[in-house]
C-alpha cells in the first residue's frame, strides 16, 4: 500500500559544528534518475548496472522507499531500497526492506542527511504497519536490512 504520505521536507540535526540543512525529499523519476546515477558514481566504488536504475524507476511499489535528498536545488543524498519476500515461516506474507544504497557526498556528511533519509523510510514503513493493524490486517513489513562495505567511513 502507498496510502501513507511521507513528509516532503525536513531540517537535519547535524553532528558537531555542522550546520542544519533544509532537505526536500523527491522520488526517483525518469527525469532525475541520471542525477542519482551521477551521485552513485561519485560516492560508491561499485558501478551499478543500467538494470539497477531501470528497476529503481519502473517499480511503483518502491516509490516510498527510494528518496532523493535535495538542498538548495542540489542532490546531496539518496536512499534506494527494495522489497523482498520474507521466507521465515512465521512472517510469510510480510516484506523485508533491503537498503540497496544509502549515500551522501563527503561535503554533506555530518549534517544528518543520511539519518533523515533513513528516518523518512522508517517512518513510512511504521505508518504502513500501523495502518494495517488498525484495519485488522497483518503488518506488511517485518524488518529492514543492509550490507555494509568494509572500510566505509
Amino acid at each position: 500500500s502507498t496510502k501513507t504520505k511521507m513528509k516532503n521536507s525536513v531540517v537535519t540535526q547535524p553532528r558537531g559544528d555542522a550546520a542544519p540543512l533544509k532537505i526536500n525529499f523527491v522520488g526517483v523519476t525518469k527525469a532525475n534518475v541520471k542525477q542519482l546515477q551521477t551521485l552513485n558514481l561519485a560516492i560508491f566504488p561499485v558501478r551499478y548496472s543500467p538494470k539497477f536504475y531501470s528497476e529503481v524507476v519502473l517499480k511503483p511499489e518502491h516509490q516510498n522507499i527510494i528518496k532523493l535528498a535535495y538542498h538548495c536545488g542540489n542532490l546531496i543524498g539518496a536512499i534506494c531500497c527494495r522489497l523482498e519476500d520474507n521466507d521465515q515461516k512465521d512472517l510469510k506474507g510480510q516484506h523485508r526492506v533491503y537498503i540497496m544504497t544509502l549515500g551522501v557526498p563527503a561535503p554533506y556528511r555530518d549534517h544528518g542527511v543520511g539519518s533523515v533519509l533513513l528516518q523518512a523510510v522508517l517512518e513510512w514503513l511504521e505508518a504502513e504497519n500501523a495502518a494495517a493493524a488498525e484495519n485488522g490486517k497483518p503488518k506488511p513489513f517485518s524488518d529492514m536490512w543492509l550490507h555494509v562495505q568494509e572500510g566505509n567511513t
